[in-house]
């Protein structure tokens, strides 16, 4: 087996990464680590990813709302061409 100074070194720092970051992350209780380490994270990403997904459908919704406006010739009235009329029927 042949003794490579820089491979070893490579591999000591990785490991001591490691036991950083899980010691940053878990604090006294690293020893109580399971196969839950990265579940927290991954519910998070889905959270971020379902409030992206709303958003855009959101925006686009609204979108076509002001594009079906466009296509049917309603536009917003300005405080010009409001009038305010009589209701239908006569007054009693």
């Amino acid at each position: 087996m042949a003794y490579d100074h820089d491979e070893q070194l490579i591999e000591a720092t990785a490991v001591r990464r490691t036991r950083l970051a899980r010691a940053l992350l878990f604090g006294e209780h690293r020893l109580l680590r399971s196969w839950t380490d990265r579940v927290g994270t991954h519910l998070a990403a889905a959270f971020l990813a379902v409030l992206a997904c709303a958003g855009c459908v959101a925006a686009s919704f609204i979108i076509d709302l002001f594009a079906n406006d466009e296509r049917m010739g309603r536009t917003a009235p300005t405080p010009d061409e409001v009038t305010v009329s009589a209701p239908a029927g006569g007054a009693r």
